[in-house]
Protein backbone atom coordinates (compact mmCIF):
# COMPACT_ATOMS: atom_id res chain seq x y z
CA UNK A 1 0.00 0.00 0.00
CA UNK A 2 2.73 1.99 0.38
CA UNK A 3 2.81 3.11 3.81
CA UNK A 4 5.27 1.44 6.63
CA UNK A 5 4.32 -0.95 9.28
CA UNK A 6 5.46 -0.09 12.69
CA UNK A 7 7.52 -2.81 12.46
CA UNK A 8 8.95 -1.35 9.21
CA UNK A 9 9.55 1.73 11.01
CA UNK A 10 11.38 -0.46 14.09
CA UNK A 11 13.52 -1.96 11.61
CA UNK A 12 14.70 1.06 10.05
CA UNK A 13 15.52 2.37 13.57
CA UNK A 14 17.16 -1.00 14.28
CA UNK A 15 19.59 -0.14 11.21
CA UNK A 16 20.26 3.81 12.09
CA UNK A 17 20.71 3.01 15.93
CA UNK A 18 23.28 0.22 15.00
CA UNK A 19 25.37 2.75 12.45
CA UNK A 20 24.77 5.78 14.70
CA UNK A 21 24.48 4.95 18.65
CA UNK A 22 25.05 8.44 19.99
CA UNK A 23 21.13 8.28 19.20
CA UNK A 24 19.20 7.42 22.07
CA UNK A 25 16.46 5.00 21.36
CA UNK A 26 14.10 7.67 22.73
CA UNK A 27 15.36 10.44 20.63
CA UNK A 28 15.36 8.11 18.03
CA UNK A 29 11.68 7.04 17.18
CA UNK A 30 11.54 10.62 17.95
CA UNK A 31 13.26 12.21 15.05
CA UNK A 32 11.82 15.36 13.42
CA UNK A 33 12.52 15.91 10.68
CA UNK A 34 11.09 19.47 10.63
CA UNK A 35 11.44 21.87 13.15
CA UNK A 36 7.84 24.18 14.24
CA UNK A 37 9.10 26.68 11.94
CA UNK A 38 10.01 24.57 8.49
CA UNK A 39 13.57 24.13 9.13
CA UNK A 40 14.96 20.95 7.88
CA UNK A 41 16.65 19.12 10.19
CA UNK A 42 18.26 16.83 7.41
CA UNK A 43 21.50 18.45 6.19
CA UNK A 44 23.44 17.61 3.30
CA UNK A 45 26.66 18.60 2.05
CA UNK A 46 26.98 18.28 -1.58
CA UNK A 47 30.66 18.88 -1.54
CA UNK A 48 31.73 16.20 0.70
CA UNK A 49 28.54 13.89 -0.38
CA UNK A 50 27.75 14.09 3.34
CA UNK A 51 24.32 14.07 5.58
CA UNK A 52 23.91 14.92 9.01
CA UNK A 53 20.74 14.08 11.39
CA UNK A 54 20.12 15.87 14.61
CA UNK A 55 18.27 14.79 17.40
CA UNK A 56 16.48 16.31 20.47
CA UNK A 57 17.44 14.96 23.87
CA UNK A 58 15.17 17.04 25.75
CA UNK A 59 16.52 15.93 29.51
CA UNK A 60 19.90 17.40 27.90
CA UNK A 61 18.26 20.06 26.61
CA UNK A 62 21.05 19.83 23.50
CA UNK A 63 20.54 18.48 19.69
CA UNK A 64 22.63 15.27 18.96
CA UNK A 65 24.46 15.53 15.76
CA UNK A 66 25.55 12.34 13.49
CA UNK A 67 26.93 12.08 9.43
CA UNK A 68 25.26 9.36 8.52
CA UNK A 69 27.29 5.95 6.82
CA UNK A 70 25.32 4.86 3.45
CA UNK A 71 23.37 2.51 4.83
CA UNK A 72 21.34 5.17 7.05
CA UNK A 73 21.50 7.65 4.48
CA UNK A 74 19.75 4.74 2.03
CA UNK A 75 17.21 3.85 5.31
CA UNK A 76 16.62 7.41 5.96
CA UNK A 77 15.78 8.62 2.19
CA UNK A 78 13.32 5.29 1.69
CA UNK A 79 11.62 6.03 5.09
CA UNK A 80 11.13 9.98 3.57
CA UNK A 81 9.73 8.85 -0.01
CA UNK A 82 7.73 6.13 1.66
CA UNK A 83 6.05 8.57 4.51
CA UNK A 84 5.67 11.52 1.53
CA UNK A 85 1.51 10.61 1.27
CA UNK A 86 0.59 10.27 4.65
CA UNK A 87 3.05 13.04 5.42
CA UNK A 88 1.69 15.62 3.13
CA UNK A 89 -1.92 14.46 4.27
CA UNK A 90 -1.02 15.36 8.03
CA UNK A 91 0.28 18.73 6.41
CA UNK A 92 -3.16 19.09 4.75
CA UNK A 93 -5.13 18.35 8.24
CA UNK A 94 -2.48 20.22 9.97
CA UNK A 95 -1.79 17.47 12.38
CA UNK A 96 1.41 17.90 14.23
CA UNK A 97 2.42 14.64 13.57
CA UNK A 98 3.71 15.20 9.93
CA UNK A 99 6.97 17.27 11.33
CA UNK A 100 8.21 13.33 12.01
CA UNK A 101 10.31 11.23 10.48
CA UNK A 102 9.16 7.85 11.08
CA UNK A 103 4.98 7.88 9.98
CA UNK A 104 3.50 4.68 10.48
CA UNK A 105 -0.11 2.83 9.58
CA UNK A 106 -2.03 0.77 11.75
CA UNK A 107 -5.79 -0.38 12.08
CA UNK A 108 -7.12 2.78 11.87
CA UNK A 109 -4.82 5.69 12.14
CA UNK A 110 -2.01 6.63 10.07
CA UNK A 111 0.57 8.91 12.00
CA UNK A 112 3.15 8.98 14.54
CA UNK A 113 3.71 6.57 17.47
CA UNK A 114 7.09 6.66 19.03
CA UNK A 115 6.19 2.83 20.62
CA UNK A 116 6.57 1.01 17.41
CA UNK A 117 10.04 -0.02 18.76
CA UNK A 118 8.64 -2.33 21.00
CA UNK A 119 7.23 -4.46 17.53
CA UNK A 120 11.32 -5.10 17.73
CA UNK A 121 10.99 -8.36 20.13
CA UNK A 122 8.23 -8.71 22.57
CA UNK A 123 4.75 -7.51 20.82
CA UNK A 124 1.55 -8.53 20.67
CA UNK A 125 1.00 -8.68 17.19
CA UNK A 126 3.65 -10.21 14.87
CA UNK A 127 7.12 -8.98 15.74
CA UNK A 128 10.46 -8.95 13.98
CA UNK A 129 11.77 -11.57 16.16
CA UNK A 130 8.75 -13.53 15.89
CA UNK A 131 9.24 -13.42 12.01
CA UNK A 132 13.22 -14.86 12.32
CA UNK A 133 13.04 -16.42 16.13
CA UNK A 134 14.61 -19.63 14.05
CA UNK A 135 17.06 -17.49 12.94
CA UNK A 136 18.20 -15.48 15.90
CA UNK A 137 18.23 -18.90 18.47
CA UNK A 138 20.06 -20.40 16.01
CA UNK A 139 23.17 -17.68 16.76
CA UNK A 140 22.03 -17.56 20.47
CA UNK A 141 19.57 -14.10 20.14
CA UNK A 142 16.59 -14.79 22.45
CA UNK A 143 13.62 -12.11 22.28
CA UNK A 144 15.04 -10.12 25.39
CA UNK A 145 18.02 -9.08 23.26
CA UNK A 146 15.76 -7.84 20.78
CA UNK A 147 15.55 -3.89 21.39
CA UNK A 148 17.02 -0.40 20.11
CA UNK A 149 18.92 0.31 24.11
CA UNK A 150 20.35 -3.14 23.43
CA UNK A 151 21.28 -2.73 20.12
CA UNK A 152 22.98 0.94 20.96
CA UNK A 153 24.35 -0.64 24.43
CA UNK A 154 26.27 -3.44 22.11
CA UNK A 155 27.50 -0.98 20.07
CA UNK A 156 29.04 0.66 23.07
CA UNK A 157 30.40 -2.60 24.59
CA UNK A 158 32.24 -3.79 20.73
CA UNK A 159 33.85 0.41 20.79
CA UNK A 160 35.27 -0.57 24.54
CA UNK A 161 36.95 -4.01 23.08
CA UNK A 162 38.01 -2.53 19.78
CA UNK A 163 39.41 0.39 21.79
CA UNK A 164 39.89 -0.65 25.43
CA UNK A 165 38.65 2.75 26.81
CA UNK A 166 35.83 4.06 28.41
CA UNK A 167 36.36 7.21 27.08
CA UNK A 168 36.06 6.23 23.65
CA UNK A 169 32.35 4.56 24.41
CA UNK A 170 31.74 7.72 26.31
CA UNK A 171 32.56 9.91 22.82
CA UNK A 172 30.95 6.63 20.60
CA UNK A 173 27.44 6.80 22.56
CA UNK A 174 27.55 10.98 23.00
CA UNK A 175 27.26 10.43 26.98
CA UNK A 176 29.56 11.49 29.53
CA UNK A 177 31.83 9.42 31.30
CA UNK A 178 29.92 9.15 34.61
CA UNK A 179 26.94 7.95 32.26
CA UNK A 180 28.85 5.33 30.33
CA UNK A 181 30.72 3.41 33.80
Amino acid sequence: LGYLSPRDCAVACAIIATENPCFNPSSLTNVRLYSQHGTYYLRGFSDTKRITLSVSKPRAQERKVSTLPPLSIRIVRDVIRCTSMPRARLLYKRKSGWRKLFLNSRRNQIGSSPGFSCTLGQYTGLSFYDIYEKELEDVGIIVDMVSLFRIRCTQGILEFLRKGSIQAVADLLGNSLQVVR
